[in-house]
């Protein structure tokens, strides 16, 4: 199964935006690839802060140890 999954919002009172984007392949019992995109961003009027920003790659395998 692949998908692929998407987050926005924003806080008007704090003025900040946050973005969130998953890309999942798996296989059987939730095991695969996960790639997930974060940006948090904070907007002082006009010019825009330093965006903080995370990308993280994980990669899970089942293993059967008793057959």
């Amino acid at each position: 199964m692949i998908s692929l999954q998407t987050l926005i919002q924003y806080n008007d009172k704090a003025d900040i935006w946050a973005a969130n984007l998953r890309f999942a392949w798996l296989r059987t019992a939730n095991t695969g690839l996960y790639v997930v995109y974060n940006e948090l961003q904070e907007i002082k009027g006009i010019s825009t802060e330093i965006p903080n920003r995370s990308l993280t790659i994980k990669y899970s395998y089942l293993f059967e140890l008793l057959k």
